[in-house]
């Protein structure tokens, strides 16, 4: 199915600013120097950076809870909140893949996202879902994702 996007909400770069592993090293998926084990593994990471665009802009920070299947594609649950001016929250979860290409050390990322406010200036975003598609650069650890309401 070819989803039609309509209109680009934001544009969100971010960093990686703490990660938790479970018994096989974050670094060493990265780099390949161990395989990921047949049962795969799980990491938790804590994301921080900004969104910017013409409907929202602000702080954006997360957690997500990555499982990393065998043959090394992720799937991803997030949650998290943007905070826009005036320290208005905006409530924020995602799901979705994580495709890596090994030639390049990047990871493509598709999400659904999701998000809540009771704020009434930026009430358009709840029962709305959006869509997220960006790369990660995990050497590195700096993503980018734009969301779009389709």
């Amino acid at each position: 199915m070819d989803i039609k996007v309509k209109e680009l909400i934001y544009t969100a770069n971010f960093g990686i600013t703490g990660l938790t592993e479970f018994g096989y090293s974050f670094e060493d998926m990265v780099t390949g120097k161990m395989p990921i084990p047949s049962e795969g593994t799980q990491f938790t990471i804590t994301l921080e950076g900004i969104v910017s665009g013409d409907k929202l802009n602000g702080k954006f920070e997360a957690i997500d809870y990555m499982r990393v299947r065998h043959d090394g594609g992720m799937e991803l649950k997030l949650f998290g909140t943007i905070t826009v001016e005036g320290d208005i929250k905006i409530a924020w979860s995602a799901s979705g893949t994580g495709s890596p290409n090994p030639e390049t050390g990047q990871m493509f990322l598709n999400e659904e996202i999701k998000m809540f406010t009771n704020n009434s200036k930026y009430s358009w975003v709840n029962n709305t879902l959006f869509w997220g598609r960006g790369v990660a650069n995990l050497a590195i650890q700096k993503l980018e994702v734009k969301v779009y309401r389709p």
